[in-house]
């Protein structure tokens, strides 16, 4: 009759004709499982004569901010364009993506800036990966040490696909991909091992896939993303600039790595040599 309908009613009506009846995946968050969903569910399968209405239902936990559920009631909300303009989408995607979805997300300084360290060091792998397959000469030969981290390379791969095929488990998989870090700068590394290079770019792209951390790169290498004289011309530019730290030229030196910043190329100085990393 006339009158305004229930939400539950509306929902049921919306989700039918915008999607031609059946469902396959169903979202909204914890509070909504009782009463809306159970009762969008029953309505919507009597109203079908179908069982079941939606295949998959997925209830996300709540994102808070000191302890307090995140909503515009209570006036604590962050916008989301101040925090990609604080964080960068790849930081806020990560942080996402690293617990299970029906968990509660705490909304913090340190858990963003955990993430914002994982998205750079992803970057700096793909690129330092893809720069040894280029500049070097690996070798096709694979002695018993180059095996065992292989193997440690496999057994992280498939651990990580086994979390996300299991009701993607985030926050495990998330474990998988801290791990990968620590083995490539630990074992792979200055390996030159062509299979160990491969099968961890192989890796990469896998974990791109969810992540999507270096499209540019992965998809390209950095000569494609910079052009094809960046790569000699930035090891010119860091040269040129270890010349001037040596002579104690601090403030020039500092002058071409915030510039070079601002164009997307972070320098990181070690102990005995300067390497540039891509920021897209």
């Amino acid at each position: 009759g006339r009158g305004r309908p229930g939400w539950h009613i509306e929902c049921s009506v919306m989700s039918i004709k915008y999607s031609g009846g059946l469902l396959d995946i169903h979202g909204g968050a914890m509070d909504l499982i009782f009463p809306h969903h159970e009762n969008e569910r029953a309505q919507s399968e009597a109203y079908l004569s179908r069982s079941p209405w939606v295949k998959y239902w997925m209830h996300t936990g709540y994102l808070t901010i000191e302890g307090e559920k995140m909503s515009k009631s209570l006036g604590n909300i962050i916008v989301l364009r101040e925090a990609i303009d604080k964080w960068g989408p790849g930081t806020l995607r990560i942080w996402l993506l690293s617990g299970h979805y029906r968990t509660q997300l705490e909304y913090t300084e340190q858990g963003l800036e955990q993430a914002r360290r994982l998205y750079e060091r992803l970057r700096d792998i793909s690129t330092d990966v893809l720069r040894q397959l280029k500049s070097s000469t690996p070798t096709h030969y694979m002695g018993e040490d180059d095996a065992k981290v292989l193997r440690e390379l496999r057994r992280i791969h498939y651990e990580w696909h086994e979390s996300m095929s299991s009701d993607f488990n985030f926050g495990e998989a998330l474990r998988s991909v801290w791990e990968l870090t620590t083995v490539y700068y630990r074992d792979v590394r200055g390996r030159e091992s062509e299979a160990l290079l491969l099968y961890t770019l192989k890796v990469l792209n896998d974990f791109n896939q969810v992540y999507a951390f270096g499209d540019d790169i992965l998809s390209g290498g950095v000569e494609e993303a910079l052009g094809g004289l960046a790569e000699p011309l930035l090891d010119l530019i860091v040269e040129v600039r270890s010349e001037l730290r040596r002579r104690k030229m601090y403030d020039l030196a500092d002058s071409i790595r915030a510039k070079l910043s601002t164009m997307g190329v972070r320098l990181l100085d070690y102990k005995d040599r300067t390497e540039w990393r891509i920021e897209r």
